[in-house]
């Protein structure tokens, strides 16, 4: 859980059945990203969850994971700088709109991170190219082995990548999702790139 969820009526009572099945029926861990989140979910649904204030903890990075990985890339795209997506491949996450730019492919290693059962038939062929590479590794591996960071979503609620980018001082390139918006606060803010002009130097 990491949006602020005060639902009320039928779909605050829809969200509880769809937890409470989860949780016993595929023993799902209920865990939110903050005490703050936890406190709301507390008090919406009557259930203390567990909650984790970093999900990108450097603590917990396997650093023969991580090595591996690195080695990995190293052989097969030796020199290019790496540009991670990292989450699903839902329309709104619009990855296509940097897997389908050749000026981008040809100057950098994209790196997916997340499930791929949301893309359609074109974002499942755009991420078979030569330099494209999908993965399966904890959040911190994903962004220790990334030079930039892009969040390109056309809608967004509150995202947790760039929260995750800003504490590990990453850079990040974001889309004008109003969602994206509160990053601009930090004095490290992500470069702001409009939608259809994801230009890399």
């Amino acid at each position: 859980s990491h949006g602020d969820h005060r639902q009320k009526g039928i779909n605050a009572l829809r969200r509880r059945l769809m937890i409470n099945l989860a949780i016993r029926m595929f023993k799902v861990r209920w865990i939110a990203c903050s005490s703050y989140i936890a406190r709301i979910e507390r008090e919406t649904s009557g259930k203390k969850i567990e909650y984790i204030e970093n999900w990108a903890s450097i603590e917990a990075l396997d650093e023969k994971k991580l090595r591996e990985v690195q080695d990995t890339l190293n052989s097969k795209f030796k020199g290019l700088p790496r540009l991670l997506l990292i989450g699903n491949c839902d329309s709104n996450k619009n990855h296509i709109e940097i897997l389908s730019n050749k000026a981008i492919l040809e100057k950098y290693v994209v790196i997916h991170v997340g499930s791929t059962h949301m893309a359609d038939q074109e974002e499942l062929r755009l991420l078979s190219k030569n330099t494209v590479v999908n993965l399966n590794v904890e959040a911190s591996i994903a962004y220790a082995i990334s030079d930039i960071i892009v969040v390109p979503s056309i809608k967004e609620a509150m995202s947790v990548v760039i929260l995750e980018a800003l504490i590990l001082g990453k850079e990040i390139l974001v889309s004008r999702e109003w969602g994206a918006w509160w990053s601009y606060n930090f004095e490290s803010k992500p470069s702001e790139l409009l939608p259809g002009y994801w230009k890399l130097e």
